[in-house]
């Protein structure tokens, strides 16, 4: 919402990335601080600042959709790589994830965060810039998912995704409370919701079926996790 608006002042798509990424890392900040100093639980830490946010969002422009024109922004929205089969925000999350210190330290972190402390790495500065990362990707997913529509819609844009993102990643063998997570799994996950979100609507059932599917999806995968933990204990 905040890149439509200042686009639509400005006219600039340089002075709208800058403005919105740099919002996302002041908030990708107090996230991660929150978390690493202030012990607040991080569902409850980054579900508390979504809910901050969507209503300013409704705030800035009183409910109103902001149409986003500009033809650039559309194309780079739909652009794939490996002959049109891989989006780009995926390669870049496989990349970051699979081929960097950074990502191999932030699993130990969520693995281990006793035996990461012990081992050398800096916690505190890895978990704020884990969270600042997440956010900087997030802002830029909100832009792509705008731009491929051409408007931003403060009542309906990204509402509930929040819950196909979770059960993604439940599905894919990743813990809900954290720990080593299973990245190949999450993209399997994603598939599976997609699916069942195709079957729904090629058999003309309500949408809000779709919404207890998951919500009874990841009841069942955090159960079993859940179970699974207690036999190896």
């Amino acid at each position: 919402m905040l890149f439509s608006l200042v686009l639509r002042s400005t006219e600039s798509l340089a002075v709208s990335f800058i403005v919105v990424l740099f919002s996302a890392f002041v908030i990708g900040m107090i996230n991660g601080v929150n978390v690493a100093r202030f012990r607040i639980q991080p569902m409850i830490a980054t579900m508390a600042m979504m809910y901050i946010l969507r209503a300013l969002a409704k705030v800035l422009t009183n409910g109103a959709t902001v149409r986003i024109r500009s033809p650039w922004l559309k194309e780079v929205c739909y652009m794939k790589f490996f002959g049109g089969v891989v989006p780009i925000p995926l390669a870049a999350a496989v990349l970051v994830v699979r081929k960097t210190p950074f990502g191999i330290y932030i699993e130990a972190c969520g693995d281990n965060l006793d035996a990461a402390k012990k081992s050398g790495i800096r916690v505190v500065f890895y978990t704020v810039t884990a969270y600042v990362i997440c956010n900087l990707l997030t802002a830029m997913a909100g832009i792509f998912d705008a731009g491929s529509v051409s408007s931003a819609d403060p009542m309906a844009l990204g509402i509930l995704m929040e819950m196909d993102a979770i059960a993604a990643t439940v599905i894919g063998g990743t813990s809900i409370t954290g720990g080593r997570p299973n990245f190949v799994g999450t993209v399997f996950g994603v598939f599976i919701l997609q699916i069942i979100t195709i079957m729904i609507n090629m058999n003309n059932i309500s949408e809000q079926w779709s919404y207890i599917i998951t919500a009874a999806i990841i009841i069942a995968a955090v159960v079993f996790q859940n179970l699974k933990k207690m036999k190896e204990a």
